[in-house]
């Protein structure tokens, strides 16, 4: 599925209109807008209540906050006063983003277009979102293409899904592949995940079990949980490696150190035979494997059914 899915708001690029100028008069004259760059109480506010996680261009002196995270009064009053000083498209987004969050679509999509038509890309994902929520998905996988164009990782996974599903446009497997790609080379471990399951599932692309493995090893190095019981479940199973029961117990663990119930269960399972084998054999085995060899196991038990790319 999109990411995003905490976006879900309105429809089509739309010119806003000029800012608003600052009316607070000072002996003689009115105080013009701040430069894009400085750094005022109000564009601290801003970045610190609705800074988000997906844009490459946010404050990184902040935490990026959750859609579901933002406080819709005291963002609305922060980004409003910072885009009121700056007219940086920063804040034009981050008003959007909170707008969005209230409810309020159109003057969300104004915001965003503001941003979006000064070359803000992150905008571009949002308005994307919003055209896919109002059921235009050739205007949503514009949207996409657009952003992901310009270099956002959300933007280029969005157009992976769409590729994939065939949102918008065809299916098509090895375009499917590049925006993916595109996203997981800019840290995005789902999109890793989403080309492991591609290759593992050989529905769209050739199937691939070792091109599977390796998208899921990064994908699993990034803290993806999805990642590690499907790298556990081939492992177990030996496809596309050999078996290696130890291994596919380490993935098992991590997955449920992440509070993932499946991983918690397959991993007390393997280590009560592992144990019973050699109370050092988990971890011995887990170097060996980092050390790239491959000694077999034996088969546990047949493997669930993987899960899917999201």
């Amino acid at each position: 599925m999109y990411a995003l899915s905490v976006l879900r708001s309105a429809n089509r690029l739309q010119i806003a209109g000029l800012p608003r100028l600052l009316a607070v008069a000072i002996i003689m004259g009115a105080v013009a807008p701040a430069a894009a760059g400085q750094k005022t109480p109000a564009t601290n506010d801003c970045d610190r209540l609705a800074g988000s996680r997906y844009d490459g261009e946010r404050n990184r002196g902040f935490k990026p906050v959750d859609a579901d995270s933002i406080n819709v009064d005291a963002a609305l009053e922060a980004c409003s006063a910072a885009l009121d000083a700056t007219n940086a498209p920063r804040f034009a987004f981050q008003l959007g983003r909170v707008q969005d969050r209230a409810g309020e679509i159109s003057s969300a999509v104004d915001h965003y277009s503001r941003a979006a038509n000064a070359g803000y890309a992150i905008a571009l994902v949002h308005l994307g979102a919003i055209a896919g929520r109002m059921g235009d998905a050739q205007q949503e996988f514009r949207y996409f293409t657009e952003a992901a164009e310009k270099g956002n990782a959300l933007g280029a996974y969005n157009l992976g899904v769409a590729y994939r599903d065939g949102n918008g446009t065809n299916v098509d497997g090895a375009l499917a592949i590049k925006w993916f790609t595109r996203a997981s080379v800019q840290g995005y471990d789902v999109a890793a995940f989403n080309l492991g399951a591609i290759y593992d599932e050989g529905k769209i692309v050739p199937e691939d079990n070792r091109l599977a493995i390796n998208w899921y090893n990064i994908a699993a190095a990034r803290g993806n949980v999805d990642a590690m019981i499907n790298l556990g479940l081939m492992l177990e199973s030996g496809e596309g490696t050999d078996r290696n029961i130890a291994a596919a117990a380490i993935m098992y663990r991590e997955a449920a150190a992440r509070g993932d119930s499946f991983g918690s269960a397959k991993f007390e399972a393997l280590r009560s035979v592992l144990v019973a084998q050699d109370p050092g054999e988990v971890e011995h085995q887990a170097r060996v494997v980092d050390d790239g060899e491959h000694p077999g196991k034996d088969a546990g038990p047949t493997p669930v059914v993987r899960r899917k790319a999201i």
